[in-house]
């Protein structure tokens, strides 16, 4: 089985792909990884031109980004299928994957979380500069509205945790994730709710992934013997 998951950033996209990866016995990819490994450990036909490229602080182009993560996905371990970590992130991208290296997906699962679900869960997070104690308005506040539990001092709102920062974002990645749909089909682009808790969006990733596995299964089954005597 082969799948990719999409979300907004800071969206949960590597928790659900680690949970899918474990239920479902796929291989874990992202362009992060492939990119780190071929600079570290050096087993990628791409390595000494990526070095060289990040050495220089340049930004590592498109058609060499798939290739890397195309020759990821090509690994012996992904024998039985991959789950991608928010890669494809442009139309460019999702093109060059699908057109020039062949790597096609069973599922497209999109993590749909509204922008006001951002709001809260990160436009509440402040922290006390010189401890680094966390706090945010709901699910940790403190004590005393806006002042640190211990030494009574202004808390702090990272720049990306602000109201305007956050909306940028998601008009942003709204833009992108619809140029990326636009190379799927409908059939593989897979809307999912992930405005609630880690087990609720786990769960409602498998109710998809489910059946699609024995779809898998069932279509690399050549025989026509009833499924009680495989055993």
């Amino acid at each position: 089985m082969k799948v990719i998951i999409e979300g907004p950033p800071q969206g949960g996209k590597t928790t659900v792909s680690s949970v899918v990866k474990e239920r479902y016995g796929l291989c874990y990819v992202s362009s992060a990884e492939a990119i780190r490994n071929a600079m570290q450990i050096g087993n990628s036909q791409f390595s000494s031109t990526v070095k060289q490229i990040i050495d220089n602080g340049e930004v590592i182009p498109d058609t060499l980004l798939v290739k890397v993560v195309s020759e990821a996905i090509r690994r012996p371990d992904c024998i039985n299928g991959f789950v991608l970590d928010g890669f494809p992130r442009t139309k460019k991208q999702a093109t060059l994957m699908q057109d020039f290296e062949k790597i096609s997906a069973d599922a497209v699962i999109e993590l749909g979380i509204p922008a006001s679900v951002m709001q809260q869960r990160f436009g509440g997070r402040y922290h006390h500069p010189a401890s680094g104690r966390m706090y945010h308005t709901v699910y940790n506040p403190p004590e005393e509205a806006g002042k640190d539990d211990i030494t009574g001092e202004p808390l702090v709102q990272n720049n990306e945790d602000k109201p305007e920062a956050i909306a940028q974002r998601m008009q942003a990645y709204q833009k992108q994730v619809a140029d990326v749909r636009s190379t799927f089909t409908d059939n593989q682009w897979v809307p999912v709710d992930a405005s609630g808790n880690v087990e609720s969006v786990r769960n409602n990733v498998f109710t998809v992934l489910d059946p699609l596995q024995f779809s898998v299964f069932a279509s690399k089954v050549t025989t026509a013997r009833p499924w009680w005597k495989f055993w």
